[in-house]
């Protein structure tokens, strides 16, 4: 995979386990990009209404108060061209939009779903 399609782009990764928080948040920032951090869906509301740079969303399924999907359709509502991957433990989850990582994964399908989304048709670097 050609990081430097990552190199430079914008990515808020929200996800309520600090753990995995920590380690997506290093992954994507190792690939060069410039990482925002949200330990709950409402901080991370707050944070893409606050910054427009951001241009992908990595988001848990499950959090409290405000959950990925709820997250996701209010964030979509203001940023109609954000780009989003969920991950999650549960495999009952599904979506039919977005692409969905199943914990536990390897960081390279996490890279790999970043270019994708990142390169796709519609999807510019300014």
């Amino acid at each position: 995979m050609d990081n430097r399609v990552l190199a430079g782009r914008v990515v808020l990764v929200a996800d309520d386990e600090p753990m995995i928080l920590e380690i997506l948040a290093e992954h994507c920032a190792s690939l060069d990009m410039t990482v925002f951090e949200a330990g709950d869906g409402v901080q991370a509301l707050r944070l893409v209404e606050a910054r427009p740079e951001i241009e992908i969303v990595v988001t848990d399924v499950r959090m409290p108060g405000l959950d990925g999907p709820s997250l996701v359709e209010r964030a979509s509502s203001i940023r109609p061209d954000l780009k989003v991957i969920f991950v999650t433990g549960y495999t009952t989850y599904r979506s039919s939009v977005w692409p969905i990582l199943r914990k536990p994964f390897d960081l390279d399908q996490l890279e790999t779903a970043l270019c994708r989304a990142l390169t796709e048709a519609g999807s510019t670097q300014e």
